[in-house]
C-alpha cells in the first residue's frame, strides 16, 4: 500500500510539472496586456506653411480691409482697430502702441491719422458737443514711442521743445492760446485773454456768428506766432471778425497785421458798441511796421 501511494505521488508531481494553459485561455488572459502594450498612437498631422498661416502680404491686405483707419509710414502699416493704434511690419509682425479710452458715456471719434513732420499723428475726440475735447498724440515713426501728447488741443505747432496750441472747445472761447517749453508737459497761457485765436470768426448778416475749427494761417517764425485773432470785448454780445495777427512768443503781445480788415471805432459803433482794444497809435504802427491810416474818419485812437 505504501508503495502504491508513493507511485501515485510521483505521477501527480510529473503531471503538475508538465501542465500548460490551454491556448484559448492563454490568449484571453494575456490579450489585454498585449493590446495596452501595442496600442498605436494617433499619427502626427503635418500642416504645410502655406496653409497654416497667411503670408505677410495677405495679412496686411486683411488689415487694410477691416481697420478703421490706416497709414503707411516708416516701413510700417499703422492702423486703428479694436480700440487701439497698432502697426504691422513687412514680415507681418504686429505691435500695439496706444490704447484708446473706452466708455459708453463718452464715445471716441477718430479725427486724424496722418503724418506730421515725419511723425505719425493720431487725433481723437472724447465726448461730443461743447463738453468734448480733442487729444492729439504724435509717435516716433521708427521706435513707435509717444513723442508728444497734447490734451485739449484743436491745433498746434512744434519747434523742438516748444509747442503752441489752441484749446479744443467746440464753441469759440477767448484766451484759447497756450505755450509749452517742455514738449507739452506743462503749459502757460499766451497772447491777449480777450482774443479768440486761430478761429476764423465771421459775422453773418442776421447777427449770428460762424467759426470754423481752425484757420488757414497758423505758423511759427522768428519767435512769433502768425495766425488769426478775433477780439471779444467784455460786455459785447459777439466778437469782432477775425483778422491776421502776430503773437510774440516771449511777451505774448498781440499785433494786428492787416489794418484794412481790422474793425474801426466807427464800425463798432454801428453795431452798438465801441472798443479801442484793437487800436494802435502812430508809434505802435511804426514798431509793428503797419501802414499809417489815411482816412481821418477811421483813424484809430491810441489805447496804450
Amino acid at each position: 500500500t505504501r508503495n502504491r501511494i508513493l507511485n501515485e505521488a510521483v505521477k501527480l508531481r510529473a503531471m503538475a510539472q508538465s501542465f500548460t494553459v490551454a491556448p484559448g485561455l492563454e490568449r484571453q488572459y494575456e490579450a489585454p496586456a498585449e493590446e495596452s502594450a501595442s496600442q498605436p498612437t494617433e499619427p502626427e498631422v503635418t500642416v504645410e506653411p502655406a496653409t497654416a498661416e497667411k503670408t505677410p502680404e495677405e495679412f496686411r491686405a486683411d488689415i487694410l480691409k477691416t481697420a478703421d483707419r490706416t497709414l503707411e509710414q516708416g516701413g510700417y502699416l499703422w492702423y486703428i482697430a479694436d480700440g487701439a493704434l497698432s502697426r504691422c511690419d513687412a514680415n507681418g509682425g504686429v505691435e500695439q502702441l496706444y490704447k484708446l479710452p473706452s466708455s459708453e458715456l463718452s464715445p471716441v471719434l477718430i479725427e486724424k491719422l496722418n503724418v506730421y513732420d515725419d511723425m505719425v499723428l493720431l487725433a481723437y475726440r472724447v465726448g461730443g458737443g461743447f463738453m468734448g475735447s480733442t487729444k492729439q498724440c504724435l509717435f516716433n515713426s521708427k521706435t513707435g514711442g509717444v513723442a508728444y501728447e497734447l490734451a485739449d488741443c484743436a491745433d498746434f505747432l512744434i519747434d523742438g521743445d516748444t509747442v503752441v496750441k489752441t484749446d479744443s472747445f467746440a464753441a469759440p472761447t477767448t484766451g484759447n492760446l497756450s505755450i509749452s517749453h517742455d514738449r507739452g508737459k506743462t503749459w502757460e497761457k499766451l497772447g491777449d485773454p480777450s482774443y479768440i485765436y486761430d478761429r476764423p470768426v465771421t459775422l453773418r448778416e442776421d447777427g449770428s456768428m460762424s467759426a470754423d475749427a481752425t484757420s488757414n494761417t497758423f505758423r511759427l517764425e522768428g519767435g512769433y506766432l502768425y495766425t488769426t485773432g478775433a477780439y471779444w470785448g467784455e460786455g459785447s454780445a459777439q466778437p469782432d471778425e477775425a483778422v491776421p495777427v502776430r503773437v510774440d512768443l516771449a511777451t505774448g503781445e498781440t499785433a494786428v497785421l492787416n489794418s484794412e480788415t481790422a474793425p474801426t471805432d466807427e464800425s463798432r459803433e454801428s453795431r452798438g458798441r465801441s472798443c479801442p482794444r484793437l487800436s494802435f497809435c502812430a508809434e505802435k504802427r511804426k514798431v509793428f511796421n503797419l501802414p499809417p491810416m489815411q482816412n481821418g474818419k477811421n483813424t484809430l485812437q491810441c489805447s496804450c
